[in-house]
């Protein structure tokens, strides 16, 4: 990555960019609303900065190429509740014993527990299953990772899908801390059925929703932000630290800072950086990889429902 320009790097640029950004910003992905994005930079002399598109617009290729475009809301309404329909949008893998497959489809209608778990099993009743009116199809399984491996992972190929849980964490968490891993991978698949490619700012969106499941489940069975439907939460500081405050005292500066530091977990803590690579060895930040454009992926909170909605 080239070196920060000129101008751009002490503290009162970084707070002038973040004024902006605030005042004009909407956490919406380009593709599917036409918004004005914003840059989070994940490298450089003082990371974390929020720069106006404007500006950006100016700069060198790989300046632009390593920054991942955000939005940052100015309303932090819930969206609509949910219909949920009977019958279940997703297939249980038939291979596995009985006791699995009744593990795995609590963790899916666990779902329903809470708002952000709805908005999720919602979609999936509007593009799987029987009364979708589409050939998608969602299969749900469990396959051994590991105690300290991948906790779920999206594969599959559109339309049909597969969703695939770590059944070795069934014993040591329970099958309520899965339902935040099953909440993440949807977010992953509503991506990929949108053609988004996959990139490390997809990330951004699918752990949103592990907090905002983890919280709403935890709150609404248990009265505490703590508990069975945290045990695995992937960002245990950036949860406990700043999004309890913000589900605590809701505005939209409490989420900006959240989503922040979200950003910055997810984008540099996490091996995601390593891991998504092009053919160049370039990491992917983007969907499309490359300089940001209109169609550029901008990181979405799915408990405010999806990009596409009004």
């Amino acid at each position: 990555m080239g070196k920060i320009p000129p101008g751009y790097g002490d503290r009162r640029s970084w707070w002038q960019g973040l004024t902006v950004a605030i005042l004009l910003g909407l956490a919406l992905p380009a593709a599917g609303a036409r918004v004005t994005p914003y840059v989070f930079f994940v490298a450089g002399a003082i990371p974390h900065r929020i720069v106006d598109w404007q500006i950006c617009r100016t700069w060198p290729p790989d300046q632009r190429q390593a920054a991942v475009p955000c939005g940052l809301r100015l309303s932090i309404g819930v969206p609509p509740e949910a219909v949920i329909q009977p019958f279940p949008p997703y297939a249980i893998g038939p291979t596995l014993p009985v006791g699995e497959q009744a593990a795995l489809r609590e963790i899916a209608e666990d779902l329903r527990i809470c708002p952000t778990g709805r908005v999720l099993y919602g979609y999936l009743r509007r593009s799987f299953g029987p009364l979708s009116g589409s050939d998608r199809s969602l299969l749900l399984r469990f396959a051994s990772m590991g105690g300290s491996g991948d906790m779920a992972v999206t594969s599959g190929r559109p339309p049909h899908y597969v969703i695939t849980l770590n059944r070795d964490l069934l014993d040591s968490a329970g099958s309520a801390a899965l339902v935040a891993k099953l909440g993440h991978e949807i977010v992953h698949v509503h991506d990929y059925a949108c053609g988004v490619q996959r990139s490390v700012a997809m990330e951004v969106s699918a752990h949103a929703a592990d907090a905002a499941i983890a919280y709403e489940a935890n709150m609404l069975t248990s009265g505490k932000p703590l508990g069975a439907f945290s045990n695995l939460i992937s960002l245990p500081g950036v949860y406990e630290t700043l999004y309890l405050p913000f589900r605590t005292q809701p505005t939209a500066e409490s989420h900006n800072a959240y989503w922040q530091k979200l950003l910055a977990f997810v984008l540099e803590e996490r091996p995601y950086a390593q891991l998504y690579r092009n053919e160049q060895g370039q990491t992917i930040w983007n969907s499309p990889p490359g300089p940001v454009s209109d169609e550029t992926y901008v990181p979405y909170d799915p408990a405010f429902g999806w990009p596409e909605d009004p």
